[in-house]
């Protein structure tokens, strides 16, 4: 049965060029060689496997023709599949450097390049020496040079406004987000455009000016690194209420008369349930009521613990008194 590269990387054909790369770096470092002495020559066949799928997967020609033809496509159009010259250590490189190697293997030693059945690529001591020394002029007693891993600058930080309600920003929801960014391959030196959807839990208690980053989702170029996303939040205006800090300010438009003789009120809160709201009148025109714990969700340590204070104001609409009653009322303050 023909070899499946995308099995081999533990992906499906939706899978995307990022994709690939995770699946392949993983994998890579876990087959090793020098990571499984013990089963020396499975790993060495896994790993040329996975340097294989990752060699056809990564560039978009081949893959193209590998997912319409198969392996036998790719021999027919004439990629050749596999190059039996195809060094897999030269892909790892790509990726790791000594010290990268050193740290996820315990330290204490630099990566081989290993020999592998059936190719002229070897290396490490004893193993395919005459091979190696025929293609790169090299002693015995010498390993492969390694190439240079060269680290780009990181790419142009991209930010957008997340709208949030005032009600999204109490009780939390998940939005998603498509976005489209350009990808570039350093093996087909090709950039190609992919797109993504990004999902955003708004998380209760949540304030305008509150940045979420998506680490290396930006553009790459050939001479930058993906650079980050950042999404940064910003309150829509609320009919009803008003926030300040954890704080929601509502303003409660009453009548002279009732400002005089009192009232009773229901008002909707933030959080959906209803207050009731009874005055006996007003002492002055600026007298405010508190409802405790009616206001936002008050964020702390990644957790909500309590809740802000809703604060009533109230506005005396006077609109309706005609100049007689205006008269009046001079009168009796004159008085």
């Amino acid at each position: 049965m023909e070899e499946d590269y995308y099995k081999i990387l533990g992906l499906d054909k939706n899978a995307t060029n990022e994709d690939i790369k995770k699946a392949y770096k993983k994998l890579a470092v876990k087959w090793h060689p020098d990571k499984n002495q013990d089963n020396k020559e499975v790993a060495q066949e896994k790993f040329k496997k996975i340097a294989e799928a990752y060699q056809v997967l990564s560039d978009p020609k081949q893959k193209k023709t590998y997912d319409r033809f198969g392996k036998n496509g790719l021999k027919n159009n004439g990629f050749g599949g596999f190059n039996s010259n195809f060094n897999p250590n030269d892909i790892f490189s790509q990726f790791f450097t000594n010290d990268d190697f050193n740290t996820g293997f315990g330290g204490g030693r630099s990566y081989q390049h290993f020999s592998f059945p059936g190719g002229n690529f070897g290396m490490n001591g004893m193993n395919g020496m005459n091979g190696m020394n025929g293609m790169y002029g090299m002693n015995s007693g010498n390993r492969m040079p390694r190439r240079p891993k060269i680290k780009k600058p990181k790419g142009k930080t991209v930010e957008y406004d997340l709208n949030c309600t005032l009600e999204e920003l109490y009780f939390g929801k998940l939005k998603k987000f498509k976005i489209e960014r350009k990808v570039y391959n350093d093996l087909s030196k090709t950039t190609n455009k992919e797109s993504k959807t990004l999902e955003i839990r708004i998380l209760s208690g949540w304030k305008s000016g509150t940045k979420i980053t998506f680490a290396d989702m930006g553009d790459e170029t050939p001479y930058n690194s993906a650079g980050d996303i950042i999404f940064v939040v910003k309150e829509k205006p609320n009919n009803d209420f008003t926030r300040n800090g954890d704080n929601l300010e509502y303003e409660c438009e009453i009548t002279l008369n009732e400002a005089l003789m009192g009232f009773t009120r229901n008002i909707k809160l933030i959080n959906e349930k209803q207050h009731t709201l009874k005055k006996n009148g007003l002492k002055n025109s600026t007298e405010t009521d508190v409802v405790k714990l009616g206001g936002m969700p008050i964020r702390k340590n990644a957790r909500t613990v309590g809740f802000g204070d809703l604060i009533i104001k109230y506005k005396i609409d006077i609109s309706y008194i005609t100049p007689a009653q205006k008269n009046i009322i001079g009168d009796i303050s004159s008085s």
